[in-house]
């Protein structure tokens, strides 16, 4: 079952760790006024960078698109409005985690009912 990740809207910015998958993270959360945009570092609770500087993008997996060595699988997906406000976040705005196993369920033909014919 996906896992929602608690935010803190009324901070520009926010550390936290959390354990996603069953393994403890960093993660780093902040606004960015140029932008208007929320971003994300994870890193391990020792350090090692996982991924840094991704925006928030409702519908877009925070990790897509990246290869990563020390990741145990899974991804962290915003829901919401895109365009979205700094105070989004944690209401309209919402991050939740999915496992590997959880992506592969909701992302096949199966799962979402649509049905290809060639």
């Amino acid at each position: 079952m996906p896992v929602e990740i608690q935010t803190y809207p009324d901070e520009p910015s926010s550390v936290q760790t959390v354990t996603l998958g069953g393994t403890q993270y960093r993660l780093t959360l902040r606004w960015r006024d140029r932008t208007q945009s929320w971003y994300a570092d994870l890193h391990t609770v020792d350090d090692l960078e996982i991924a840094l500087g991704r925006r928030l993008s409702p519908g877009l997996p925070v990790l897509y698109g990246l290869q990563l060595a020390d990741w145990a699988g899974g991804d962290i997906l915003p829901f919401g409005p895109d365009p979205y406000l700094r105070d989004d976040l944690g209401s309209a705005l919402r991050l939740w985690f999915y496992t590997a196993a959880e992506l592969a369920v909701i992302t096949t033909p199966a799962a979402s009912g649509l049905r290809v014919t060639l």
